[in-house]
């Protein structure tokens, strides 16, 4: 059977890499990806297998150079893939944490977009 999660990211994008880790019996992993090597940003699902549950669960996550990730879990992973723009993100930090904050402040990082 197709998963629908897997056709989603195969359907937008015509170069994806994939990978296959085995853990035995009918668990393991297939990671599935694309990359925007320009900037660095890394779309990637991960889909799991497990015998015990008998399930196979759906995650996305976008990696967005010099920034947060971006994710989406079981439900909003095929929605996730389809409406993304994840790969063209482009963002630089423009504040960073450093030692000489008193313990306890709070520091706020703020992006801006890379022109």
């Amino acid at each position: 059977m197709e998963r629908p999660a897997y056709k989603a990211i195969h359907e937008r994008f015509s170069e994806v890499r994939e990978g296959l880790n085995y853990h035995g019996g009918e668990n393991g992993n297939l990671r599935v990806g694309v990359m925007n090597f320009e900037n660095g940003n890394q779309l990637i699902l991960n889909m799991y297998s497990n015998e015990y549950d008998d399930r196979i669960e759906a995650h996305v996550n976008c990696e967005i150079s010099n920034s947060r990730d971006m994710n989406a879990d079981g439900l909003f992973a095929v929605d996730f893939i389809k409406n993304t723009d994840c790969l063209e993100l482009e963002t630089e930090i423009t504040d960073t944490i450093g030692s000489d904050y008193p313990s306890g402040d709070v520091v706020t990082l703020q992006m801006k977009p890379l022109k």
